[in-house]
Formats: structure tokens, sequence, C-alpha cells
């Protein structure tokens, strides 16, 4: 699980254990964010990408990556557009297709209509 809303965006990520049934504190991302996508990716690391924050308003075209074996979050690559409330599908080739979202949290039904690869 990664960030949220607690009175603002979190930058926490906890990792779930399911022979326990257990959440545990993991990393801290680069970036707290909330209504972004966490797609697992090929290699076992996750991606996790745009989102928005309250405060200052914004919604976001970065990404970062997860990797569980050292429990740290680095950036990757910025997307085309910024984005929330999005989708991202890890294709059978390992890409990862981002779509839709909102992209501006300051005009509600603003729509991206658009859709990009993570390579």
């Amino acid at each position: 699980m990664t960030g949220g809303f607690n009175g603002g965006p979190v930058p926490g990520a906890e990792l779930f254990d399911p022979t326990t049934g257990s959440f545990s504190p993991t990393g801290i991302m680069g970036t707290a964010r909330t209504q972004h996508t966490a797609t697992l990716l090929s290699d076992g690391t996750v991606l996790v990408a745009g989102g928005f924050s309250f405060v200052p308003p914004g919604s976001f075209s970065s990404g970062e990556i997860f990797d569980p074996a050292t429990d740290m979050f680095t950036p990757t690559g910025p997307m085309g557009a910024a984005r929330f409330l999005h989708t991202a599908t890890r294709l059978n080739n390992g890409l990862v297709l981002i779509t839709g979202g909102q992209s501006k949290t300051s005009v509600p039904g603003v729509y991206a209509k658009s859709a990009e690869l993570y390579k």
C-alpha cells in the first residue's frame, strides 16, 4: 500500500504479508501523493505513478520505483501528462499502459484524454 490521505497526502508505504494477514511499514516515497497508481512490474519492483496533493493543490507527472529488496523508492522518468484517478495496467510485454484520469484539481471534470507507456 502506498500513500493516501490523512489530513494531507501521505509519503509512507506498507507491505502486506499474506501469511500473517498484517501490514508493516516500509520505505518512504520521495513525493507524498494520493489517488495515484501502484503497478507490480515483471522484475518484482513497483511503479508508483501520478497522483495529486491538496497542499498546494495539483496533480503530478512524476513516478517512482519501489524496490522491495532495499525498501527504497527511486525517482523515474516523468509521465507525458500530470494525472490522478487514472489507470495503470502491466501488459504481457512488461510495459505499463497509463490512461485517462483527471489532469487538473482546480477544474472539476477536466480529464486527461491521453495514454502513455512506461518502459
